[in-house]
């Protein structure tokens, strides 16, 4: 299976010239979020937007923005996942438009 990703999403799908890999990332997050019930997926990707250089306060954008056609409690539980997840790193707190 771990290949297969690999193969189809990390080689083909990411090589594709429309769409740049933080731009496929802020979707793959947004989707993630939207499902549901794929913390460790969202952990994942959480650790990818990071090494991509996508600002925590922008995933918590992305996830409130979710919120709004998926749900809050799935949007809610991925800012909870994105909370943990960045205190691990150390970068909480986070500095947040309201």
């Amino acid at each position: 299976m771990a290949d297969l990703v690999i193969d189809v999403v990390f080689g083909r799908l990411h090589g594709r010239p429309a769409m740049s890999h933080v731009e496929r990332e802020m979707v793959t997050l947004a989707v993630i979020a939207a499902l549901g019930g794929a913390e460790e997926q969202l952990t994942m990707h959480l650790r990818i937007s990071h090494r991509l250089g996508i600002p925590p306060e922008k995933v918590i954008e992305i996830f409130t923005h979710t919120g709004a056609y998926a749900g809050f409690p799935r949007a809610l539980s991925s800012v909870e996942t994105a909370k943990a997840y960045y205190e691990e790193i150390g970068v909480l707190p986070l500095q947040q438009d309201r």
